[in-house]
């Protein structure tokens, strides 16, 4: 029922070109279903932190390399 429009991307497992972003977010919508308003607040601020400053993230780098490096800036302004 929560799950990014892309779905889980089987197809694309562990080749370290998923974005992290999209799933994060439709954990952002599951909370926010489950009334859990401030945990969904929190979360989605930290998604729009590591977006407004790309979290440090070189484009050149692949996902797997970026999701690291995204988590890291979710996990500190979250």
């Amino acid at each position: 029922m929560f799950e990014p429009v892309h779905g889980s991307a089987p197809d694309i497992a562990g080749k370290g070109i998923a974005n992290p972003i999209a799933m994060l977010w439709s954990v952002v919508m599951m909370l926010e279903f489950f009334d859990q308003k401030e945990a969904a607040a929190d979360l989605m601020m930290a998604i729009e932190a590591v977006t407004a400053k790309k979290a440090g993230v070189d484009t050149g780098l692949r996902w797997a390399d970026r999701h690291l490096k995204i988590y890291r800036v979710v996990k500190k302004d979250g």
